[in-house]
């Protein structure tokens, strides 16, 4: 079992790796697709109002606050995914930043490519010592009865009352 487990480790950091080379933006392909949906999603909103430099309040369906500045917002999401909401979206636009800024860096193609550059060396070993010469057989655990009273078969009623 641990050598099927350590035999598809090897295979997914091989085929990652391989993925991972291929890509030529700054950021992973699913997190990119992921923010134009956000972008998407804020487009419809009224312009976010500056309050400070970091400091935004952005009208959707609620009035959320967001501060560039601590990577937050009121909904929340940003801070739980690590990538910017709608709302911060919208204000970074809007403000005319760079998105990567605000991106977490294990988000970033680098950071991929980082964790699975390193490989899981291959293992020379002989199927035959794992099996044995003869036949164990494994018998099952002794049953008890369980304490109380033992629950009884009751035939469902057919609806006939006689």
């Amino acid at each position: 079992m641990i050598d099927r487990i350590r035999s598809r480790l090897m295979n997914q950091f091989s085929e990652r790796r391989t993925c991972g080379n291929g890509w030529s933006s700054l950021i992973c392909p699913t997190i990119e697709n992921k923010l134009k949906e956000r972008i998407d999603a804020g487009k419809t909103w009224q312009p976010p109002i500056k309050s400070s430099e970091d400091l935004f309040e952005v009208h959707s369906i609620r009035t959320n606050i967001v501060d560039l500045g601590r990577f937050s917002c009121t909904c929340g999401r940003w801070r739980v995914e690590g990538i910017p909401c709608a709302h911060a979206m919208r204000c970074i636009i809007a403000d005319g930043r760079s998105i990567q800024d605000f991106i977490d860096p294990m988000f970033s193609v680098l950071f991929y490519r980082q964790s699975y550059s390193h490989n899981i060396p291959p293992v020379d070993v002989d199927i035959g010592d794992f099996t044995t010469a003869h036949e164990e057989v494994v018998i099952p655990p002794e049953v008890r009865n369980q304490p109380g009273r033992p629950k009884t078969n009751r035939i469902p009623n057919s609806g006939l009352v006689q």
